[in-house]
């Protein structure tokens, strides 16, 4: 986004084009919040419509977990980083062995 007038020049629309996210090759592993106001469960549908190689989708099990205790609060080890690190290593070592 280059602000309206970049836009008009550069796209010739107010806002820039929709990002092509049908051509995003990499794994994708999705983790959102019902209470996450930037994530809201919708957008993250429309996201799994649209992304080809989303391998997990996974929803933190607090109701009141929002965007920023995925960084500040303080039971996020076991509602998503314990997981999250989980994967991590189950990918790792899948290649490892491959490798």
């Amino acid at each position: 986004d280059h602000r309206i007038f970049k836009n008009l020049l550069k796209y010739g629309s107010f806002s820039p084009p929709e990002y092509p996210l049908e051509k995003v090759s990499t794994r994708v592993f999705l983790h959102y919040a019902d209470n996450d106001l930037l994530a809201v469960p919708k957008g993250v549908n429309k996201l799994l419509a649209r992304l080809p190689n989303v391998k997990i989708t996974r929803r933190v099990p607090h109701d009141s977990f929002n965007h920023l205790d995925f960084l500040y609060a303080r039971d996020t080890v076991p509602l998503l980083y314990g997981q999250v690190m989980q994967t991590i290593d189950e990918i790792c070592h899948g290649q490892n062995k491959t490798n």
